[in-house]
């Protein structure tokens, strides 16, 4: 099969395939939890490691790594400063519009546009912003 994204979008669906899809991910950066925007180095080791992968291993599948992304700076600070559950209830939500957002959705753009029609990506963030969560009053008092 010469399709690697078919061959992955088969084995998704339960589709009989020639072969068990593989890839591997890696973290490009010396320290993938350090912030971006205080190490504007970090976006082009990302970029740079990804191609670099893509090219010399094959995947049928790349995990896009957010490097510099883990922590949105002002929630990390704001959660490294809290003394109580309480004041949870303080949080802020994340601007859709904030410049750590819309950098994400750039490297992720540049990461797919030199191997997007070879094979399959995904990313999966599980440091979701904390905007998305919401502490529950009969948990807090």
């Amino acid at each position: 099969m010469s399709n690697k994204k078919q061959l992955v979008l088969d084995a998704l669906n339960n589709k009989p395939t020639e072969r068990v899809p593989v890839g591997f991910w890696f973290h490009y950066t010396k320290n993938e939890m350090l912030p971006v925007s205080e190490n504007p180095e970090m976006r082009k080791q990302n970029l740079d490691g990804h191609k670099k992968f893509v090219q010399e291993f094959k995947p049928d599948f790349v995990k896009l790594m957010s490097d510099g992304y883990f922590f949105e700076p002002k929630t990390a600070k704001f959660l490294h400063n809290v003394k109580s559950a309480k004041e949870l209830y303080e949080l802020k939500p994340v601007s859709k519009n904030d410049s750590w957002i819309s950098e994400q959705v750039s490297l992720v753009k540049e990461l797919t546009s030199s191997f997007v029609n070879e094979v399959s990506s995904f990313i999966k963030n599980s440091e979701i912003p904390a905007r998305h969560v919401k502490p529950h009053k009969k948990i807090i008092k």
